[in-house]
């Protein structure tokens, strides 16, 4: 009996409810809708190291195969080609090899290219002292500074941006050790850079083409 009683209450309140709902009055209405979508665009730019620009000389003349220096040393591509690994590099040796940029972004862009030179640590010589690096960045020239060992370029604006990975410059860049490099300038002075090591960073830099 007790549950009917319960049960008879929900009811009650229900239609109570219902009727409550059913008592409001009506308005005239109208709307209209504006959808507005938005997306930000990307900038995105890779570089890397193609295999078909890397020459290796020594002493002058050109090896063959590239990437071999006459006295067996190597410089060899890594990481997808963004790493060049250059290894027993003598006086006399020198490697080329050009950087390809390339635009992935949806928004006009300017870049720039930043390079360093930093000892390669331990207790091995320092061959930043002694290695001559050059780059050529849009037609201009740039050297590592041996005193503050690094360079900024000038930004370079992009105005066509398609988005679809096409190459917008190709950086070209010696590292030399020059015979008879040492700073006295005798070229037993070399013999102070036997199994010395250095690192060099070339990182491109992108902003949007209006940025600061």
């Amino acid at each position: 009996m007790k549950n009917k009683i319960l049960l008879t209450s929900v009811i009650t309140v229900v239609v109570c409810l219902s009727l409550i709902v059913g008592s409001t009055l009506a308005l005239f209405t109208s709307d209209s809708t504006v959808n507005i979508g938005v997306g930000a665009g990307q900038v995105k730019i890779e570089a890397k190291i193609p295999s078909n620009t890397l020459t290796t000389s020594s002493m002058g003349y050109l090896n063959t195969p590239a990437g071999v220096f006459a006295n067996t040393g190597t410089a060899k591509l890594t990481d997808g080609n963004k790493t060049l690994e250059i290894e027993r590099m003598t006086p006399g040796d020198v490697v080329n090899f050009g950087i390809q940029v390339e635009n992935k972004s949806n928004v006009a862009i300017k870049y720039r290219v930043v390079a360093e030179a930093v000892a390669g640590g331990g207790n091995t010589p320092d061959l930043t002292e002694v290695l001559t690096v050059t780059a050529i960045v849009n037609g201009q020239n740039y050297t590592l500074n041996k005193n503050g060992k690094t360079f900024t370029s000038n930004y370079i604006f992009i105005g066509t941006t398609n988005g679809n990975g096409n190459a917008i410059t190709n950086i070209d860049v010696t590292v030399s050790f020059p015979d008879g490099g040492h700073p006295n300038g005798n070229d037993l002075g070399d013999n102070a850079y036997q199994n010395g090591t250095a690192k060099l960073t070339f990182k491109v830099e992108a902003v949007q083409g209006n940025g600061v």
